[in-house]
Order: C-alpha cells, then sequence, then structure tokens
C-alpha cells in the first residue's frame, strides 16, 4: 500500500529548495546532471492529494473512527500545504512526520487508507 509519509516528505524536500532559490517554487524544471540536457517537472507545493479512510474489518475502528483519522490527516495535509507556500521548512517537516504518525495509527486501529 503506498504510504503518504514519501510523497509528503518529498514534497517538503521540494519546498524547502525552492525557498532556497529565487521567488516561485511552482513548476519549476530542475535540471538533473544527466550527459545530455534533462530536465524533471517538480510537483508544486499547493499540490494536496485527496485521501479516502475506511475500516478494513481487522481491527477496533469502525466507520466513525475512520472518519475521524481522515479529518485529522486532511487537517494536517493543509497546514503541511501552507508550511510547504511560506517555506517553512521545518514546520513541514514536524507536519510530514505527524501525517506519518496519524497513519501509522489509523492502520493499526484497522483503517486502510488510500490516496
Amino acid at each position: 500500500m503506498f504510504k503518504p509519509r514519501t510523497a509528503l516528505a518529498s514534497l517538503a524536500a521540494v519546498a524547502a529548495l525552492g525557498a532556497i532559490g529565487a521567488g516561485d517554487a511552482a513548476a519549476r524544471a530542475v535540471p538533473t546532471g544527466y550527459d545530455a540536457p534533462v530536465m524533471q517537472h517538480t510537483l508544486q507545493p499547493d499540490q494536496v492529494v485527496e485521501l479516502e479512510v475506511w475500516p478494513t474489518g481487522d481491527g477496533p475502528a469502525d466507520e466513525e473512527v475512520c472518519s475521524g483519522f481522515q479529518s485529522r490527516l486532511e487537517s494536517v495535509q493543509i497546514d503541511l500545504k501552507s508550511d510547504l507556500k511560506a517555506g517553512d521548512a521545518d514546520s513541514a517537516m514536524k507536519q510530514s512526520e505527524a501525517l506519518d504518525n496519524l497513519e501509522d495509527m489509523a492502520m493499526d486501529a484497522g483503517c486502510a487508507i488510500a490516496f
């Protein structure tokens, strides 16, 4: 199963690097350092992945509990997005860690998470 922490940590790193560069971190092409000039598209810091959380039946969590995890995960995602836009790498990393912890707690309780 895809875990959002990897994607979110990457987003935080992209935002931190974008904040170091001049100006806007949106849709910037970055040289990759190969023999031939190759460019890749970086994610924009305002892109947010939609998620869905539901009970698997393998734990004590029911629909209400999983819905609570979904609300909290979405809230932390919003905070992460705000930190990325502001170029606050330290706070973005803390939000990424919070998402990781919430995801682990939700799955331990018996919720599935899909993006």
